[in-house]
């Protein structure tokens, strides 16, 4: 997704919204409500986490680990992954701010299946049944969500 300004014969890339990779932060949609450009991205159980990791530390997960947890090799992350999405607003210099969450706990639980023996994904699981099942959690909600599964999932030394 591009903004772009046209001048005679020459167009000028002013900003660009990434795009993602399917499951790995694809856009799923994007809309304008109301004046403002408001963008779906799918999210894989490690982005979930990854969010609720932000959410608490201000950290993202890019140096690849979130709670300690990591993409790939401890929570699923793969482009084909796809449990839910983040909506953001979109600001006129393409700045996301996040506005809410929302979980597809079917998918989730189908992730699982074959990974019975992943503790952090069953734990993942365990915690977004009840967290997400009355729909999309706003961002202001979001810390107290990561602490909730903090608490239920994630190991204190």
């Amino acid at each position: 997704m591009l903004a772009v300004q046209v001048a005679d014969d020459t167009v000028v890339i002013d900003a660009a919204l990434p795009l993602g990779d399917r499951a790995n932060g694809g856009i799923r949609d994007a809309r304008v409500a109301a004046g403002t450009l408001m963008v779906e991205r799918a999210l894989t159980p490690f982005a979930l986490v990854d969010l609720l990791h932000r959410s608490l530390t201000g950290e993202d997960g890019s140096a690849g680990a979130a709670f300690g947890l990591r993409a790939y090799d401890d929570l699923p992350a793969c482009a084909v992954c796809d449990v839910g999405q983040a909506t953001y607003r979109v600001d006129a210099d393409f700045r996301e701010t996040l506005v809410s969450v929302n979980l597809d706990t079917e998918a989730l639980q189908a992730h699982l299946e074959p990974r019975a023996n992943d503790a952090a994904l069953a734990c993942l699981a365990a915690f977004a049944e009840p967290a997400f099942a009355a729909g999309p959690i706003p961002a202001e909600a979001l810390p107290a969500a990561a602490q909730a599964y903090r608490a239920r999932c994630i190991a204190r030394p």
